[in-house]
């Protein structure tokens, strides 16, 4: 099984390897998205269920730019996208990418973009079960 480690900042004597740099610059851009997550969640509350932006949602998603992923997740909740479309959304990119890979990439890509559709999938899932729905204080509000 492989080690996985939280990177540090780079001590003076550590080269700042562009893996760690690019990872610090995702951790901030998911922290200002966090700050940013209540706003569009209430921005589209009031529309929850009505958005109609799977097909930019998933191509921002499979899009080489995580800043504009993360603004198109935000815009989705924002325009009223529900939990489950946003879910169903990015598992359908992290499948859509995988149909696309090479078979030469390297084992540990694979390993990522499985995941990605892993993870989405059971979150999909977990957010359309209905025990989540009536035990989501979120969702409870909804009906």
């Amino acid at each position: 099984m492989p080690k996985h480690t939280t990177p540090s900042r780079p001590t003076p004597t550590e080269p700042d390897r562009p893996s760690l740099r690019t990872l610090r610059d995702l951790v901030a851009l998911l922290e200002a998205a966090f700050e940013r997550l209540p706003a569009a969640l209430a921005s589209g509350a009031g529309r929850r269920g009505s958005s109609s932006a799977r097909t930019p949602l998933v191509e921002a998603v499979l899009g080489d730019d995580p800043d504009a992923s993360i603004e198109a997740l935000l815009a989705a909740l924002a325009d009223g996208a529900t939990e489950v479309e946003l879910a169903s959304a990015v598992a359908y990119a992290a499948v859509t990418r995988i149909a696309r890979f090479h078979t030469s990439n390297e084992f540990g890509d694979w390993d990522t973009a499985m995941h990605t559709f892993t993870f989405a999938t059971a979150a999909e899932q977990d957010c359309a079960a209905p025990r989540h729905q009536s035990s989501c204080a979120e969702c409870s509000t909804r009906r």
